[in-house]
């Protein structure tokens, strides 16, 4: 789904998208769609709702805090598009916490979000993995002063 009337020359950077996805032997069709029902696809996030199939958005956020992200954009967050409740449960008990203990609870979640995004990785593009890829995807994601 490609919402058309807000970005200019979106369906140009769709295709661009599109060509890169196809390039790890994944097909992306292109569906362009009007603002109301995009808008339904995005806020839906309960089991049996039509939902998109990818979300490619920009997620801002100046206080460099992981609870905004992941918050509403995994788990059953607002925007979400992976997870589910067991791992919401994570962000939001992390949410409740704080300094360093808050520290590397964020930074497990994000370490067991790269990790499904290798496995992911290995499933679409079979091939040996080193152990410094290993290394990278099992270590801290962010320094300790993500809060």
């Amino acid at each position: 789904m490609l919402r058309t009337d807000l970005i200019p020359k979106v369906t140009e950077l769709g295709e661009s998208l599109q060509a890169m996805i196809g390039q790890s032997s994944l097909k992306v069709a292109l569906q362009p769609i009007e603002s109301a029902a995009w808008r339904t696809l995005l806020w839906a996030n309960k089991p049996g709702q039509e939902r998109s199939d990818l979300l490619i958005a920009a997620a801002s956020n100046n206080q460099f805090d992981s609870n905004r992200v992941l918050r509403l954009y995994f788990g059953t967050g607002q925007y979400s598009q992976s997870g589910g409740p067991e791992f919401q449960a994570k962000v939001s008990h992390a949410g409740t916490l704080k300094g360093e203990e808050r520290v590397k609870a964020y930074q497990a979640i994000w370490r067991e979000r790269q990790l499904v995004r290798a496995t992911l990785r290995a499933r679409l593009h079979p091939r040996p993995v080193s152990a410094h890829e290993l290394d990278a995807a099992r270590g801290p994601v962010f320094s300790s002063t993500t809060r």
